[in-house]
């Protein structure tokens, strides 16, 4: 978010504005901190999303993001002799995910973030009103979703960019002649600040945020963060929790070796994507 908010502010500076962001640290570390207090601080203190249900702004930048990374990569203007070429330069390709390279243990890892809703499957369970027909619905069509999304993401970005392509793919594409790349996003309608007085709540919200917020102004690569949140979370989330409760469970528990392959095979899984995702340069 901050990324992103950073070259949006660079692309069209009004009078006075980068001297100001600079004098907060750079537009970067400026957007950053207000995005934590202006936006990110006022939505983790709700008490309830509920009133948010109907808003769609986030699935809609999602999706105006793929579409603009598919149509920038199937129009050529990123090519070699493409008039965003000369300010991004003209992308690479090569074998960069093969068994023998160090950048599929990132890969692997970057992939965990795509799947970390599993935490909430219990608040869709019940929301669901405890059954499975819709549950499953949700599940089935939300992580269908994700998998799409995320496919035309990656073939997007490196298609264009190749080799090039940066832990935050939006930074590759051209900030002063792309018009795209600069059109600036509605902001929030209006500031949502939990009234309460519980001051263990407000340390909830406050400490994780701040903690965040603080890595985010030390670490300029978001593909760093992204593979090792994969790595550590992801593989915790997606495979070890899981297949710990499983092998917990009755059924699990008192059956034969034969029905306990599976879980240990999740457990190993997501110890070497853990493994591979911290270790790999």
């Amino acid at each position: 978010m901050g990324d992103a908010a950073a070259l949006i502010a660079a692309s069209s500076p009004g009078p006075g504005t980068m001297a100001a962001l600079n004098a907060l640290g750079g537009a970067r570390r400026a957007t950053i901190g207000a995005l934590a207090v202006g936006a990110l601080w006022p939505l983790c203190s709700l008490k309830s999303l509920a009133r948010r249900a109907g808003v769609r702004a986030g699935t809609g930048g999602v999706l105006y993001t793929a579409g603009f990374m598919a149509k920038r990569c199937l129009d050529g203007t990123y090519a070699a002799g493409g008039r965003f070429a000369k300010e991004c330069g003209v992308a690479t390709f090569g074998d960069t995910l093969g068994f023998g390279s160090v950048n599929l243990g990132v890969y692997l890892a970057m992939c965990g973030t795509a799947y970390m809703a599993h935490f909430n499957a219990p608040s869709f369970f019940q929301d669901a009103g405890k059954k499975m027909k819709p549950y499953n619905a949700v599940i089935r069509n939300g992580f269908g979703l994700s998998i799409l999304l995320n496919i035309a993401f990656m073939a997007a970005g490196f298609n264009t960019f190749g080799k090039g392509a940066k832990g935050l793919v939006l930074n590759n594409y051209a900030t002063t002649t792309d018009a795209l790349r600069r059109r600036r996003q509605r902001a929030l309608r209006r500031n949502m600040f939990a009234k309460t007085d519980a001051t263990l709540e407000k340390a909830v919200v406050g400490v994780p945020l701040a903690l965040i917020t603080a890595i985010a102004l030390v670490v300029d690569d978001a593909g760093v963060v992204a593979a090792l949140t994969g790595a550590l979370m992801g593989s915790a989330v997606i495979y070890a929790l899981p297949a710990l409760m499983l092998l917990k469970g009755d059924k699990v528990a008192k059956a034969g070796w034969e029905k306990k392959i599976a879980p240990f095979a999740m457990l190993a899984m997501g110890a070497v994507g853990a493994v591979l995702g911290v270790v790999t340069p």
